[in-house]
């Protein structure tokens, strides 16, 4: 009786399950979780080097003047900006506009499914050409996911396009070997319509990615010439009637890029036409740039920027960017021990070394071809500049170092290599990105700074400013959120112009800015017009350093001021500060939140109030920094409380505060000549104060 009782029937049922577990289930779960769980250590690897600090990037260079078109006229502006250059780009870019809006943080999070994508996507490819060899060509999807020579990653806005472009390139290239393994000839039409679809999109988002399809090549052509090794015409004729789909349209886009579309900023036929003035001359320094790009690309991405980047950083950051190396070193190690090679040692010897050398030669040949656009366009990999034109040669030096790896052997250290090559680029990616947000904390802080100290700015202000020496390449690097701060909505009836302008300090700016001179400029559809009569210069001579709205008839300049800002500073208007109006306060959504009262907060209210001749409010805001021991890094940054001091005849302050200024020769100097010159006629309203700091500041 006990067979039929509850427990008894619990009992046949446990085993009846795990019989069936042991029969039939058992195995495909295995396989499903061995196929799954390095995918999955994959992905977790690539967010550790993409997201773990992507809530502290915000917005570089190029994505100024994107997001203050897209915020002040609406995603249709996009349109005019690539128009020039990239038609469908201003789709796509207007598309994730309204999909991401000024969130950099969605935009990184893009981007990092994209990246995943096409590692994911790499992988695909790899085990079609190579199926035997799972642990190698998963080996080559982890150094794929986690190529450190591409160093733009984290400005995730403006290189949306091209992660997007790169991981369709490798999709279309997967659907047009998928197609050749296909059997079926429905199978084989609906692969080649999505290869074409997925060609025609990476084309039209980057057109320099064209060098990608020498990998389509050289991996169908592979990939035919394993199913027939014995009969070569079969083997082209395959290859030709495969790769023909891809051919036409490559056609196709080359006719409408050279013949029908006009581009303003690249002239295919002009990157020809250079060739042919000087064939011989141009093509040796060619030659010699390629194969210094190819060591850029294979070799000195891998060593380059972990010691530009990770190096670079401050202990505790440098810590911090080994510890997440740890861990994606580990991960690595744990994926690489789900793969392993069906075949004997013997047998996978051989076939190992075989594979080696087919990895290494189409490697080397995909990144020559990936690499010849970019050369015609005469452009170079340089990693803290132009590293974006390493990503079409990653995939060719991938192979080429996976194909190294097999060379050496199954021994006991082989995996530690590629477990060392993921830290290392781990070890770049954190060091990056610590980089980035450094540099976006200095420009957030800088325009925080300034909507403290400017409550308005005057149409037709050009700026020029310097954000701790961190280089403005471009002036919308400037006026970009300048004027998402000060005018973020554009006249209807001037809608692509600029209410304020601003110049970098290269040499042709700095020039303009001391000859005061006017100057047009159209900028993708943004136009400016710059007269210099109306500068006014922002520095932040170092990150310590606050925020200084330059006066040039009064200057106070810092000792770690770059010479070009020493240039430019005599001709800065400070009366492009419109002191009357309600204070404006940058936008959260793109600034985030406001920091901390700090020293450099009353420092600017206390130069604000100075400018505004409210010297009581100078004298309130000084008390309260000297009782709250708040101290500048930079002295010269006493000197509105000084004056302040003076008039109030604080004499005790004030012979405090000078001999921190009498310390230093240069700004002794300065404070002196702006006493003894008296542009504000201060001596006038204040003689005592005034002669107290004469006393103070111009005497031995």
């Amino acid at each position: 009786m006990w067979l039929f009782s509850r427990q008894g029937f619990e009992l046949h049922k446990a085993l009846a399950i795990t019989t069936l577990w042991r029969r039939g289930l058992k195995r495909p779960i295995q396989q499903i979780l061995r196929s799954a769980v390095p995918a999955i250590l994959l992905i977790a690897i690539a967010a550790i080097c993409y997201m773990s600090l992507a809530h502290l990037f915000g917005f570089y260079n190029d994505d100024w003047y994107l997001m203050y078109s897209g915020t002040s006229q609406g995603v249709q502006k996009f349109h005019d900006i690539f128009a020039i250059d990239r038609p469908f780009r201003g789709y796509f870019v207007g598309w994730m506009f309204n999909l991401f809006g000024v969130n950099p943080w969605l935009y990184s999070l893009g981007a990092f499914v994209m990246r995943c994508i096409s590692a994911l996507g790499f992988f695909w490819i790899l085990r079609m050409v190579w199926p035997g060899e799972k642990q190698a060509t998963f080996a080559a999807a982890l150094l794929f996911v986690v190529y450190p020579g591409f160093l733009d990653q984290p400005n995730a806005i403006d290189y949306q396009s091209h992660q997007w472009s790169f991981a369709l390139a490798i999709l279309s290239i997967g659907c047009t070997l998928q197609m050749a393994r296909s059997q079926k000839y429905w199978a084989k039409i609906l692969w080649m319509i999505l290869s074409i679809a997925t060609q025609i999109t990476y084309l039209a988002l980057m057109e320099y990615y064209i060098g990608l399809e020498g990998l389509r090549l050289l991996l169908l052509a592979f990939l035919y010439l394993k199913q027939n090794p014995a009969e070569p015409k079969k083997w082209v004729r395959k290859t030709i009637l495969g790769l023909l789909p891809n051919i036409l349209v490559l056609v196709g886009f080359m006719y409408w890029r050279t013949q029908i579309f006009q581009a303003e900023r690249l002239d295919i036929n002009t990157m020809f036409s250079n060739v042919e003035e000087s064939p011989i001359l141009r093509l040796a320094w060619m030659a010699v740039y390629m194969f210094k790009d190819m060591l850029n690309a294979i070799i000195y991405s891998w060593t380059e920027p972990v010691y530009h980047y990770a190096f670079a950083a401050r202990l505790k950051l440098l810590l911090l960017a080994f510890g997440f190396a740890l861990v994606a070193g580990c991960l690595a190690w744990f994926a690489l021990s789900f793969y392993k090679n069906g075949t004997s040692n013997a047998d996978h010897s051989t076939d190992a070394k075989k594979t080696s050398r087919e990895m290494i030669v189409i490697g080397l040949l995909a990144v020559l071809i990936a690499l010849v656009p970019i050369h015609l366009g005469n452009r170079q990999i340089i990693f803290d500049s132009y590293s974006r034109f390493s990503l079409p040669a990653s995939g060719g030096a991938v192979l080429v170092l996976v194909g190294t790896w097999l060379a050496l052997g199954k021994t006991r250290i082989t995996k530690w290599i590629i477990v060392i090559l993921v830290s290392l680029a781990t070890l770049s990616h954190i060091g990056n990105a610590l980089s980035y947000a450094e540099n976006w904390k200095i420009v957030r802080d800088f325009w925080w700074q300034v909507s403290w100290r400017v409550p308005q700015l005057k149409e037709g202000t050009v700026l020029m400013a310097d954000y701790a020496g961190r280089g403005i390449p471009e002036d919308y690097g400037v006026w970009g959120p300048a004027n998402l701060i000060y005018y973020p909505k554009l006249d209807p009836k001037n809608p692509t112009d600029l209410k304020v302008t601003a110049a970098t300090l290269n040499i042709p700016d700095v020039d303009a800015a001391i000859s005061q001179t006017t100057r047009m400029t159209d900028r993708r559809s943004i136009y400016s017009e710059s007269n210099f009569n109306n500068l006014l210069v922002l520095s932040m001579p170092s990150e310590s350093s606050c925020v200084h709205a330059l006066d040039g008839e009064n200057l106070e300049l810092s000792d770690s001021s770059r010479s070009e800002i020493i240039a430019v500073a005599p001709y800065s208007k400070i009366n492009q500060i419109e002191l009357t109006g309600d204070e404006i306060t940058p936008p959260t959504s793109i600034f985030g939140d406001e920091p901390a009262p700090g020293w450099c907060y009353y420092f600017q209210k206390a130069d604000l109030a100075r400018q505004s001749g409210d010297w009581q409010e100078v004298v309130r805001l000084g008390n309260f920094v000297m009782e709250n021991d708040l101290r500048p890094y930079d002295v010269i940054e006493w000197m509105p409380f000084i004056e302040g001091f003076a008039y109030a005849m604080q004499e005790e302050q004030v012979h405090h505060l000078s001999t921190i200024i009498r310390d230093n020769l240069f700004y002794r100097y300065q404070a002196c000549k702006l006493v003894e010159t008296d542009s504000r006629q201060m001596a006038e309203q204040f003689p005592e104060g005034h002669q107290l700091l004469l006393q103070e500041l111009c005497q031995p």
